[in-house]
């Protein structure tokens, strides 16, 4: 049952804080709490680990040896949530990726256990995430750069939010009113848990959900059709990069714009900016700044998918796999982002090659071994005082 919120009267004291305002704040707040609190990105293997462990499905592991290192993982990540030492949020395609399980007893576990361990927090969806760091990166060249927060202050969210879950606009009242209801109304989402999402979606709809195309085939296909327009890795990556740029291009207007309107200037059709001579200095700096290592760290949604991609293509014995597409956007999510990721050994392999630089570039321990993972996030439960807030 979802819990009511009632904050009206409290929303009706701040008549002259707008909804962006009022939105940006609570996003800023949130930051903060979470700023000192270790972030543990677990993909869909470990929650699916952590599932079988909760529900006592020793028959689900390889050996009982297995089984006992999963359960006391589970047991750890418990007991350091519970004293606010770490939080594993989630994301957008861990989201899909979860409710791909269609067995209900087994998916109000999965989402029992990520309500309690992330807080009921997510990062936000790729897109939006992009854009943040575009729209960092835009101030950062000019002059106004403080009126501008880095995307690592706005990435995180409620997971309500993260789906594109919004207070609703044009309501048959006052422009006073309808401020105070959509704030309100953000306080409910804000609170929402994911059992609160699944109660409403209802299990129907979560089996009619769409999945995502599994494109494999087609990018296996390209990398045998175009391997002769290459001849070094460095061709390849900065092939791979105007590719990833290209894909972007959406968002790089959209950014431009907004960067357009919060230097005092007027919200430009997108038509108008892709004829602008702004927009290919843009890519075109963006394309030299990640290309030379300069702005890698600030801009990871560029240069992650884009080295990711080169190792592939440039590995002719790796094939693209069925669903990797989840894997690239975990990572995505995890390495600039979380202190800790755990997955799977073949996308650790990938993304730990020393010629990405990852390691040197984000600070995120990538972790595969359950036995290493237990070992490594017991050191935190040696902290001596936990975090207040979240």
């Amino acid at each position: 049952m979802i819990k009511f919120i009632d904050t009206f009267k409290k929303r009706e004291s701040e008549p002259d804080k707008s909804m962006i305002s009022y939105l940006k704040e609570m996003q800023l707040k949130l930051s903060d709490q979470l700023s000192a609190i270790k972030k543990i990105y677990l993909d869909t293997k470990y929650w699916i680990y952590l599932r079988e462990a909760e529900l006592g499905h020793s028959d689900s592991f390889n050996n009982s040896q297995d089984y006992k290192v999963i359960l006391n993982l589970l047991n750890l990540l418990k007991s350091l949530r519970k004293n606010n030492f770490v939080i594993c949020p989630i994301s957008t395609s861990l989201f899909s990726e979860i409710f791909k399980n269609k067995k209900e007893k087994e998916l109000k576990i999965t989402i029992n256990l990520i309500d309690e361990l992330s807080g009921g927090i997510s990062i936000k969806h790729n897109d939006e995430r992009t854009f943040l760091e575009l729209l960092y990166f835009l101030y950062s060249k000019s002059q106004s750069v403080d009126i501008c927060y880095p995307a690592s202050k706005l990435v995180w969210t409620k997971l309500s939010l993260a789906l594109g879950s919004f207070p609703p606009i044009n309501l048959p009242c006052s422009q006073a009113q309808e401020l105070v209801i959509r704030k309100a109304f953000l306080d409910q989402l804000w609170a929402s848990r994911l059992q609160d999402i699944f109660e409403t979606m209802g299990m129907q709809n979560i089996i009619n959900m769409p999945e995502m195309d599994n494109i494999s085939i087609d990018l296996n296909t390209d990398k045998i059709k175009y391997a002769e327009d290459y001849s070094t890795f460095d061709e390849l990556f900065n092939i791979e990069l105007i590719g990833t740029l290209q894909a972007l291009n959406p968002i790089i207007v959209k950014s431009l714009r907004a960067f357009n309107v919060g230097i005092g200037g007027t919200s430009i059709s997108d038509e108008a900016i892709e004829n602008s001579e702004e927009k290919k200095v843009f890519v075109s700096l963006l394309y030299q700044s990640v290309k030379t290592n300069k702005s890698r760290e600030e801009l990871p949604s560029i240069y992650i998918p884009a080295a990711i991609h080169t190792a592939i293509r440039w590995d002719k014995y790796r094939k693209y796999k069925a669903n990797e597409s989840y894997d690239f956007l975990h990572a995505e999510c995890a390495l600039p982002y979380f202190d800790f990721f755990l997955t799977e050994n073949s996308l650790k392999e990938l993304i730990t090659k020393k010629s990405h630089g990852f390691g040197e570039i984000y600070n995120c321990c990538v972790i595969a071994d359950p036995v290493d993972a237990f070992n490594e996030l017991l050191k935190l439960s040696t902290l001596q005082n936990p975090v207040n807030g979240s």
